[in-house]
C-alpha cells in the first residue's frame, strides 16, 4: 500500500461523502446529504477536508472513488470529479465497488450481504464470505427481485445484511443487519482504493458499475 494520503469520494446515494486515510488510519470524513447537490458541495468539501488536515493536493498519493451501483447522477459526478482532481494533482484513480465498500465497512468473518435500493421495489445485491476486501463472492453483484434475492440467500443461510433496515429486505437465510452501514463509507473506499492500487495498480480507465441499462427491470433467473 502506498505510504501517502488517499482522498475517497462517495458520491452514489441521497448522502454522499469524503475521507482522507493513510494505510488504515482515518485522518478525517466528512458526510454531504442531499444527492441533488453533490455537483456543488463536492469540491467545496474536498477543499475543506484537505485543509483541515494540512495536506496539499500534490501529496495525495491516490484518489478512490465509490464505482457504484448507485444514482446515475451521482456516479457520473463523482468519476468525473475523482478523475479531474487526479490530473491535477498528477495522482491516479482506483474505482471500488460499492458494494464491497458496503460489505467491508463492518468487517465480520461471516457471509455478508450488502443492499442498495434500487428502483420498483428491487435491489442492488451481493453476498460475499465475508467483510474483507478478500472475500468471496457468493452471490454476484447484480439487480434483483426480492424474491429472487431471496432464493439465494435461503441457500446460504447465517448472513449479516449491511445497508440499513430501511433498504434491506426480510429475506430467508438473513439474520441479522450491521449497524453503521447505511451509507458507503468514503473512508473505506479509500482504504480499499489504497488496497488495489498496491495490488493492481491506478484504473487506466475507471468506469461507473451501473449493473443495468437506464429503466430496465431485473429479469430473474434464478430457480
Amino acid at each position: 500500500m502506498t505510504e501517502g494520503p488517499w482522498l475517497g469520494i462517495e458520491t452514489t446515494g441521497v448522502i454522499g461523502g469524503i475521507a482522507l486515510v493513510r494505510g488504515e488510519e482515518t485522518l478525517a470524513e466528512e458526510f454531504l446529504p442531499v444527492m441533488a447537490t453533490h455537483s456543488e458541495k463536492l469540491l467545496p468539501g474536498i477543499e475543506r477536508l484537505i485543509r483541515s488536515t494540512g495536506i496539499q493536493g500534490g501529496e495525495i498519493a491516490g484518489i478512490a472513488v465509490s464505482a457504484g451501483p448507485g444514482s446515475y447522477t451521482g456516479l457520473r459526478i463523482g468519476m468525473a470529479t475523482a478523475l479531474g482532481l487526479a490530473r491535477g494533482w498528477g495522482s491516479g484513480v482506483a474505482a471500488v465497488e460499492t458494494l464491497r465498500i458496503l460489505a467491508c465497512t463492518v468487517p465480520v468473518g461471516s457471509p455478508v450481504m450488502p443492499c442498495i435500493r434500487a428502483r420498483k421495489g428491487e435491489v442492488f445485491a451481493a453476498v460475499y464470505a465475508g467483510g474483507t476486501p478478500d472475500s468471496a463472492v457468493l452471490v454476484a453483484p447484480g439487480v434483483y427481485t426480492i424474491e429472487a434475492l431471496g432464493r439465494l440467500t435461503s441457500r446460504i443461510g447465517g448472513i449479516t445484511a449491511a445497508g440499513g433496515a430501511a433498504v434491506v429486505p426480510d429475506l430467508p437465510g438473513v439474520v441479522g443487519i450491521l449497524e453503521g452501514t447505511e451509507v458507503p463509507g468514503p473512508a473505506t473506499a479509500a482504504i480499499l482504493g489504497s488496497m488495489k492500487f498496491f495490488l493492481h495498480g491506478f484504473d487506466r480507465y475507471p468506469v461507473p458499475v451501473y449493473l443495468r441499462g437506464f429503466n430496465q427491470r431485473a429479469v430473474s433467473h434464478v430457480p
